[in-house]
């Protein structure tokens, strides 16, 4: 199941990444201001996709993670990961909003998905159920 959402998520990530101009193009195509069609709002806007898409993989995958622990009857680690992840990106809007701005706060979104993965491998090492990736 994990290769599986990796696959997915991360194949649809790439695209994004990829094509993450016409995507702002679309999704600002339905505002009405004009500032959220000026080229600075959409080159931050670019930015900020190409920053939080791999976000979306790591989150997919620590939902596969959570699951395994949870079907295992381990609540423990699921639960604080997300208490981590809102802490990863409270810290980063605060330590790095000074030199990267609205960035900080993807940037953590990116850092806290990260820690959701980790903390969720201790305890299914222990359990000795932590994933295995194949195409089988």
């Amino acid at each position: 199941m994990l290769a599986f959402v990796l696959l997915l998520v991360g194949g649809a990530a790439v695209v994004g990444m990829v094509f993450a101009p016409a995507v702002v193009r679309a999704m600002t195509w339905f505002s009405r201001t004009p500032d959220a069609r000026g080229p600075e709002t959409f080159d931050l806007t670019v930015d900020l996709v190409r920053i939080v898409l791999p976000a979306a993989v790591l989150l997919s995958a620590g939902v596969v993670l959570q699951a395994m622990l949870f079907a295992l009857n381990r609540v423990t680690a699921p639960a604080l990961a997300a208490a981590v992840r809102n802490l990863a990106i409270v810290a980063a809007a605060i330590l790095l909003a000074g030199t990267l701005g609205v960035r900080s706060m993807a940037w953590g979104t990116v850092a806290g998905a990260l820690l959701i993965v980790a903390i969720q491998l201790r305890p299914l090492r222990r359990l000795g159920a932590l994933p295995r990736l194949n195409l089988h």
